[in-house]
């Protein structure tokens, strides 16, 4: 019967586990970073990693299993170890992410304990014997791992949404944090207030929902200027239309002319008039040809809006190659992707002189198996492409607050339809690339 308890002991122990690391590693997914993704395969594998030091602890004496490091370590870090492991970071970047995951794992579980005892003083409730404390101990501290799971899971990943904090939402976590440790601190000798305990369950419970409604109100502020931009190529790609088909009608109505001057000037071997005329058609022609050429209607569109600005500040434009059968994404990604890229290049350019050289160049290639697109600019310096790559947030702008955003959407989409993408730097030229597979 104490094997059957022990058993059950240890399994009431590893969900505990399992939960709070879950817990932990989905919230630095949906707020700090994408890398550290919770997965079946990684879950599976720290099963087996755990399964061996909960044997031990079944098998072994009690003190063999208490001065056993490998034991310990093994039930307690290996699934942090694994949720880390997988992250495709370099070396400080993996102790840095395992070091984020095991303090928010501390905090979690500070969170359910506080959680515990505010609810045993509020309500009077006296637990005696300590295997009912654990007992209900442990339903506790997985309640809350639990809640926050299938919270984040249905209000974030389930919906795609990741939200980086800012200053701000990171500065309400530290008050919140330190609210939290301060909850610990308890005088044993002073009586419980049932109204201050009621009060710090409500903080510790609401805070948290707060900072995310607050992240959450900047997020659709943030897909609102998408959508605006969105609207606006939307809005540009039909006035263009508009203005072509005016333009084609009224070459329609001219060409009858054209073209009977052009043969009464041959019937009258007036050649060097005609060719004169002739030239003036195909100019007329060359002015209803589009300008931009891409593959793609709503990258046509987009690129044109641009155009105008871009020629103001001294910014040359030029676009190579062809997209065969256009990207095939939705409207509102092509504009995420390419409208944040070329106001990046543009930014660029803008902080050189007027004398220096100011272009975007926007080229399309194909192999057998990919697609590759890359867009190149200037820059005042080399720039570290490394924080481009690592897909860390990063902006160079002195309103941190509301920018640094565009290089992690600009990835997120390109990821999303199953591409790559990198930058690289030489020679003061910024290079955006982006591999899609055919």
């Amino acid at each position: 019967m104490s094997i059957v308890k022990e058993i059950i002991k240890i399994a009431g122990d590893t969900i505990d586990l399992f939960s709070v690391v879950c817990a932990a590693a989905m919230i630095i997914h949906c707020f700090y970073d994408e890398a550290l993704k919770v997965t079946r395969t990684k879950i599976i594998a720290s099963v087996l990693i755990i399964l061996p030091g909960a044997a031990a602890t079944m098998l072994a004496p009690e003190s063999v299993v208490t001065n056993n490091p490998f034991i310990i370590t093994s039930i307690l870090l290996a699934p942090a170890v694994i949720m880390v492991a997988f992250s495709g970071k370099r070396f400080w970047g993996t102790v840095a992410l395992f070091i984020r995951l095991m303090v928010t794992e501390m905090f979690i579980g500070l969170a359910a304990e506080a959680c515990f005892d505010r609810f045993l003083s509020i309500f009077r409730i006296n637990i005696a014997g300590d295997v009912t404390e654990e007992f209900w101990y442990g339903i506790c501290v997985s309640i809350v791992p639990v809640l926050i799971i299938i919270f984040l899971y249905f209000c974030c990943i389930r919906r795609g949404m990741v939200m980086y904090f800012r200053m701000t939402e990171k500065m309400l976590v530290l008050v919140y944090c330190i609210a939290l440790l301060t909850t610990m601190v308890q005088n044993e000798d002073k009586a419980p207030d049932r109204m201050m305990d009621l009060l710090t369950l409500l903080l510790i419970c609401i805070t948290p929902v707060l900072i995310y409604k607050n992240r959450l109100s900047v997020y659709y502020s943030e897909q609102s200027a998408d959508n605006a931009r969105f609207l606006e190529v939307e809005l540009a790609a039909s006035r263009q239309y508009r203005e072509a088909q005016e333009e084609t009608r009224a070459f329609r109505h001219d060409i009858k002319n054209e073209l009977s001057l052009l043969s009464a000037l041959m019937r009258e071997k007036r050649f060097d008039e005609a060719e004169s005329s002739l030239n003036d058609m195909l100019g007329k022609v060359s002015d209803l040809s589009p300008r931009i050429v891409t593959g793609d209607d709503m990258l046509d569109s987009l690129i044109s809006s641009k155009l105008h600005d871009l020629e103001q500040n001294g910014i040359d434009v030029t676009v190579k190659g062809v997209l065969e059968g256009g990207l095939d994404w939705k409207p509102i990604d092509i504009c995420s992707v390419f409208a944040n890229a070329i106001d990046n290049a543009a930014e660029s350019c803008m902080k050189l002189k007027e004398e220096d050289e100011r272009y975007i160049n926007i080229s399309f290639r194909k192999t057998e198996m990919q697609r590759v697109i890359t867009i190149k600019n200037p820059s005042v310096e080399n720039v570290d492409t490394e924080v481009l790559n690592s897909g860390r947030y990063h902006t160079s702008k002195s309103d941190s607050e509301h920018h640094g955003f565009g290089v992690r959407n600009i990835r997120r989409t390109v990821e999303k339809y199953g591409g790559m993408l990198s930058y690289s730097c030489e020679n003061r030229e910024v290079t955006l690339t982006i591999v899609l597979m055919k």
